[in-house]
């Protein structure tokens, strides 16, 4: 049973994550359409989508951390890991294109991630 979680470990916490900041860019843009009446601005769209980010970030780490059957601060930290080859990723490629707006939702997604592993660090996350 130990090796099925294992196995399934990343691919849940890919998915789940994905899951979160499908859900928090879609309550966010209708919560904000139903405010204002119209569409975001990029900008503002932009500044939506971190929170999501931030939530992706946040979740895939904590899904990783809950289903791994052992040493889970070791695998809260290892998914901050890849968070951050991931975001690294892809803030050199906005920089190359000059999407620099794609900037802040790397940075959200790194913040998200690193908060739950700090928080796992301190045993303030019950896994």
């Amino acid at each position: 049973m130990k090796i099925c979680r294992w196995i399934v470990m990343l691919p849940c916490a890919i998915v789940c994550g994905w899951l979160a900041y499908f859900l928090a860019g879609t309550m966010n843009r209708l919560g904000y359409l139903q405010e204002t009446g119209s569409p975001a601005s990029p900008f503002v769209a932009s500044l939506l989508d971190v929170g999501g980010h931030m939530l992706m970030g946040a979740v895939a780490t904590y899904i990783a951390a809950r289903i791994a059957p052992d040493h889970k601060k070791i695998v809260s930290a290892s998914m901050t890991g890849l968070v951050l080859l991931l975001a690294g990723a892809s803030i050199f490629s906005s920089i190359l294109v000059r999407n620099y707006l794609a900037l802040l939702m790397s940075i959200g997604f790194i913040v998200g991630s690193l908060t739950v592993t700090i928080s796992v660090f301190k045993n303030e996350i019950e896994l």
